[in-house]
Formats: structure tokens, sequence, C-alpha cells
């Protein structure tokens, strides 16, 4: 059975964020937690040098997906082309094997890596963070602030003060939230800095886990889910909704595995009814791919859009 251009796409970047992770690791960097925006320039020091990466996504005209990553420390650039494995990839989908056990990897990528330790290190670190954050800020958050909403004063939010560094004279404060999965397990963190850049714990899964905004889940029964995409519109859904359960799914690609995870575990439309709240990318939608030259399309309708009409959403 031929595998869909979206089980194709998931797999694709997966490998290509375990090449970046790796290629990060062996320049000295800090392993990012997964793949975002493409065409951006994303720093990933680690005390020593300076170590980026750089990420482009797509597709072709015939329907291909691509994607392509260079890693560089300004001396040694490491590279990954998914036009390289896309045969393979769907080879493996087809035959329903799990992901290559030797998987591409940068040439100098030590094989000791444990990921494992990885996350229980940057897990360590992050809840740290959280303890020592506090519920309330008495002053407006710049990134909220921009967002156009007051802060969020509740159980699933923390800010926390960030040392003054190089990059910032003075400390600053990030909204910190916890990453669930379907079961309930926190499986890691997301943070948000006062310019608005994201960061997850160093090497967390991300794959249908989410944020949960207006309490827990449910062991059992839930009437009614909204979904939206990212924590600043699933801040504007509560303040709209104020006694709704709001999930983030951290992200576009992410919509549709958790919309499958919340199916599986609470039943049908009839049992469960999920509304998704889409981010509307109008801005971004005729921005050109740098590689096909094509307008990028919004993204965000077009996920929500199709997790809808596949799994009888509102």
């Amino acid at each position: 059975m031929m595998p869909t251009i979206e089980q194709i796409e998931v797999e694709i970047d997966q490998r290509a964020l375990e090449f970046t992770q790796d290629a990060v690791l062996s320049l000295g960097g800090n392993a990012p937690a997964m793949l975002e925006e493409t065409g951006t320039r994303r720093w990933a020091n680690c005390g020593r040098g300076k170590v980026s990466y750089i990420t482009i996504s797509g597709y072709y005209p015939d329907g291909k997906y691509f994607r392509r990553v260079t890693v560089s420390d300004f001396k040694t650039p490491l590279s990954f082309n998914s036009n390289k494995i896309y045969d393979e990839v769907i080879q493996d989908l087809r035959t329903d094997k799990q992901r290559r056990a030797a998987r591409p990897t940068a040439p100098n990528a030590s094989p000791q890596i444990d990921r494992v330790k990885l996350f229980e290190q940057a897990f360590a670190a992050d809840q740290a963070r959280w303890n020592d954050g506090v519920k309330q800020f008495p002053y407006p958050h710049p990134y909220l602030t921009k967002k156009g909403l007051p802060n969020i004063n509740d159980d699933s939010t923390r800010y926390v003060e960030k040392a003054a560094n190089r990059y910032s004279a003075f400390p600053t404060i990030d909204i910190m939230v916890k990453v669930f999965d379907i079961d309930g397990n926190l499986k890691g963190f997301q943070t948000i800095d006062e310019q608005g850049n994201k960061r997850f714990t160093g090497a967390m899964a991300k794959q249908g886990n989410f944020i949960v905004l207006g309490g827990s889940l449910p062991t059992k029964s839930l009437p009614k889910v909204y979904v939206v995409e990212g924590l600043a519109t699933g801040f504007s859904v509560r303040l709209a909704n104020p006694d709704s359960l709001v999930i983030c799914a951290l992200d576009a690609g992410n919509i549709e595995w958790v919309v499958l995870a919340l199916r599986t575990k609470y039943g049908s439309p009839s049992k469960c009814k999920i509304v998704i709240v889409a981010d509307n990318d109008q801005w971004k939608a005729q921005q050109l791919n740098p590689v096909t030259g094509k307008p990028i399309g919004n993204t965000g309708l077009l996920k929500a859009s199709q997790t809808a009409l596949r799994h009888r959403c509102l």
C-alpha cells in the first residue's frame, strides 16, 4: 500500500530532525527538540564557537515533499537532503518497517550520543526552572502584549526569569508551559521569551503531544474540547471560553496527530466534539518558497481543514 503524502512528510521530517540533532551535537551545540519554520537560521550554541542550522521544506510541482538542512560552525558544513532517501522512506513505510537503525547522520557525529540522557538532563533543568517560576507576573509580558493578550495567571503557566546574557544586558522573563501526552504524562516544557522565540525541552518527543489549558484531560469521557495550533491562540480561546478545555498542538504539522490521539481515547464525534480553531496564516500565504519559487500557502488553515475532514471535527 502506497503511503500518503502526510506519512512521507512526517517520516522525512523525523529523519531530518535526527540528522540535525546529531550534527549540532557533533559540532558542540545544543540539539534542537524540533525543526521550526523554514528559511530562518537558528543558533544552537553551547558555550564554545557558533553553531547554527537552517532548513527549508516544501513540495515540488509534482507533489513530492522535500526537506533540506544545513548545519555549520562556519568551518564544517553538514547537509541533509531528503531527495537522497525519498525512495527508501517510501519502501520502509510500505513494508511497515521501523525507521532504519542506521539513519542518516552527520559524517563526524559521535555514535555515543545518548538521547535518553540528553533528554533527562534537559528535562531536569527545565523542571527546576518551572519550580522557580511564579503563576502571576505583575507587568504585561511583551510577547502576550504583542499578541493583544493580557497575562495569563493560572496553573498552566509559569513566568520564569532568564539571566542577563550577551543578547540582553538585563534579566528577562520567559513564559513556560508543560507538554503532556494523551495519558497525562509530562513529556517536557515549552518556553517562549519576550521576543516570541520558542524552545522545547532538548530531545523532547513532540509528535502527538500537546499543552493543556483549563485543567487536565479526564480519564474517561470528554464531551467537548478545543484544539489549536499554538499557545497564543490557545490563550485567546480560553479567554473567550473560560470554562472550556483547550489543547495546543505545538505546531500545524502536529494537529492531526493530536486529534488522532483524542479520537482514539475518547471516541466518535457523538461522544467527543472536537473544535479546531485554525491559525489563518494569510500573511505568509503569498511568501515564496526559496526552492520552488511558488507561494508557501496558508499552512495553518490547510492543516486544520484537512484534519477536520479526516476526523470529523468542527
